[in-house]
């Protein structure tokens, strides 16, 4: 709980990787949170022993503030495999196209001379 939670920061400028590091980073965060209140509430419970209301106060909106965080992050995340995804669709419907509508000796030259072109790139 004492790391700073922001939730105005751009997490469009996060890679992916970036990304899904921090959701896991922010839900073991809340994860904690989560069970240093309930240590607390069962104490109360049991020994009618009060947490610090102030403490208890923080650790509730430092919950909130990991939760908008969680649902922002996973939200950009849905938004970037939606948009990896839409192109990926559109090569899969090309190809697909291509298969139907070409003699397979064209098709084959075609990805040789592209498996060709790229091995040149990459020397």
């Amino acid at each position: 709980m004492n790391e700073t939670v922001n939730t105005r920061v751009d997490h469009s400028a996060m890679t992916v990787d970036e990304i899904e590091d921090r959701i896991i980073e922010v839900a073991e965060c809340i994860a904690s949170i989560k069970s240093q209140l309930e240590n607390a509430k069962s104490r109360a419970a049991r020994d009618k022993e009060y947490s610090n209301s102030d403490w208890f106060n923080r650790a509730r909106y430092s919950l909130r503030k990991y939760g908008i965080e969680h649902q922002l992050l996973m939200r950009e995340l849905g938004k970037r495999k939606k948009q990896a995804n839409e192109g990926n669709d559109f090569y899969r419907t090309f190809f697909e196209v291509v298969k139907s509508e070409f003699e397979k000796d064209l098709i084959d030259d075609l990805i040789h001379e592209t498996t060709l072109r790229l091995n040149t790139k990459a020397s």
